[in-house]
């Protein structure tokens, strides 16, 4: 158990790339720093990922799609594609996890991750990588067991009760409405200042990476579903989305810090 959760809101440039560190201990935590107002850059990328005093969550793919790494392989060789023009392989195993898991759990509307393959958010993914092999992480399961997980702050949002959507950018009284409910929510769990909380509600990078560290420290305490099964070898490799369970938010407050790992 690590007494530091660390949640990385990925971008593809510096700028828009926030981190937010939450020490822990009695009962409940307290929001340590938050990257400067300038994000955070490369080099200071690769320092989080080799802060081996803390478990850290990362709010983008750590992995692409089995089906889609192979066959962009053999088509770089000048092979045939391979996968049928109906079954374009843009999703991971874990994509399809999560909308299945909240539809379950009671979400009202389907909520489908960013494909890694087909969307823009293959841009800070390779800049994740990159920095994952620099700090000596690239063989790393990428299933949650490891010192790095990923995370996806509007499913844990929907888990949690809370408005996942819209409070994006210029969204700015969606933004503080939401904070004053995830404040509430946590209800002393953990302590975040005055100023802490003007940055959070005027930055949605901030508020991302507040969540995916209090994200980190469900998955901490066992708060979080488990890798089924059937998917256990594709997540090592195609990385897998750690999913808080409903109600997790409030058991941080009494949550103890020394459970053995």
């Amino acid at each position: 158990m690590h007494d530091r959760t660390i949640g990385i809101d990925m971008a593809a440039q510096p700028k828009d790339t926030a981190c937010c560190e939450i020490r822990w201990g009695g009962l409940g935590g307290v929001v340590h720093e938050f990257s400067a107002a300038s994000g955070v850059d490369d080099g200071r990328l690769v320092e989080l990922l080799t802060d081996r005093g803390a478990r850290i969550g990362i709010d983008v793919p750590l992995g692409w799609p089995t089906e889609f790494v192979e066959a962009v392989r053999r088509y770089g060789r000048g092979e045939a594609w391979g996968v049928p023009a109906s079954e374009r392989p843009r999703l991971r195993r874990t994509d399809l996890f999560v909308n299945d898991r909240l539809r379950s759990d009671g979400a009202t509307k389907a909520l489908w991750p960013l494909s890694v393959a087909a969307d823009r958010i293959g841009v800070p993914a390779m800049r994740t990588a990159a920095a994952m092999s620099l700090a000596g992480l690239s063989a790393m399961a990428r299933d949650g067991s490891g010192p790095v997980v990923e995370v996806y702050p509007a499913a844990a949002l929907a888990q949690w009760g809370l408005p996942c959507s819209g409070y994006k950018g210029k969204h700015a009284e969606e933004r503080r409405s939401l904070v004053r409910c995830l404040v509430a929510a946590l209800d002393c769990a953990v302590t975040l200042s005055a100023d802490q909380i003007q940055r959070v509600e005027a930055s949605d990078n901030c508020l991302d990476a507040l969540i995916a560290a209090l994200i980190v420290r469900c998955h901490e305490l066992g708060l979080t579903y488990p890798v089924p099964t059937e998917s256990a070898d594709a997540a090592r490799f195609e990385g897998w989305i750690t999913v808080p369970r409903p109600g997790s938010l409030i058991t941080l407050k009494n949550a103890p810090i020394d459970r053995p790992d």
